[in-house]
């Protein structure tokens, strides 16, 4: 599956990453929209966190099961 990363600083774009794992008490959806937030910004931007790679970006999203277009 497709994400979206820091992929270091000052720089973002789309990057290949494993199907995540679903347990019983999980749901897998299919994302409709996803942003990232204020923090995201800070560590993309500002070196917030100190240097990342290929760190995933964007837990506010919207979504609807997986079998919905």
């Amino acid at each position: 599956m497709k994400g979206f990363a820091m992929l270091g600083p000052n720089k973002t774009g789309f990057i290949e990453k494993e199907d995540p794992k679903v347990g019983s008490r999980n749901a897998l959806v299919r994302l409709l929209a996803v942003a990232p937030c204020t923090s995201d910004i800070h560590t993309v931007f500002e070196d917030a966190l100190g240097p990342r790679e290929n760190m995933i970006l964007g837990h506010e999203a919207c979504g609807g099961d997986r079998g919905s277009r």
